[in-house]
């Protein structure tokens, strides 16, 4: 039942709430309505949009939408989740000395374990606030410094994964 613009010839967009033929067809096969389903597998048992475009058949793109096109999430006005980190980033902020010396009386520069040149992320496993000697020693590939920054990164995800687990799993 797509429409077509007349000016265009182009397909209007479906607007918010009236389902396709296909989402039509996807309900009669599940024998349940989408936001349903959508609330079963991907709200509370946690699904991610691929196992959810699997289960309906479809492109995870038709599911997500893409560009300027409307998706079936859009259109049906299911809630995605956020990507949210249990983190405290106010304390990654609030540093004041090295991490690695301790040095507080200097100005710090933010370094990166993993160069941005290679690929390194700007997020907080991969960002150090270090004073410049051992900013300069960490870029000179220094072994001991390489150490004491990997000791502090994995210790920083390890708090950060901790926080985000269950009481009953900690």
């Amino acid at each position: 039942m797509p429409l077509r613009n007349l000016k265009t010839g182009r397909f209007r967009a479906n607007p918010k709430g009236i389902k396709t033929d296909l989402m039509k067809k996807t309900e009669k096969k599940l024998g349940h309505s989408l936001k349903k389903d959508w609330d079963i597998y991907y709200r509370k048992k946690r699904w991610g949009l691929k196992k959810m475009a699997a289960r309906w058949r479809i492109k995870r793109s038709t599911l997500r939408g893409f560009k300027k096109r409307q998706g079936w999430v859009g259109i049906l006005g299911l809630e995605l989740r956020k990507k949210t980190y249990n983190f405290n980033v106010s304390k990654i902020k609030k540093i004041k000395k090295c991490e690695v010396c301790g040095a507080n009386k200097t100005k710090l520069q933010k370094s990166h374990f993993i160069p941005r040149s290679k690929g390194g992320p700007d997020c907080f496993f991969n960002i150090l606030h270090l004073c410049p000697n051992c900013h300069d020693r960490l870029d000179n590939e220094d072994n001991l410094i390489i150490k004491k920054a990997r000791k502090i990164l994995l210790s920083r995800s390890a708090n950060a994964l901790n926080s985000r687990l269950p009481p009953w799993r900690q």
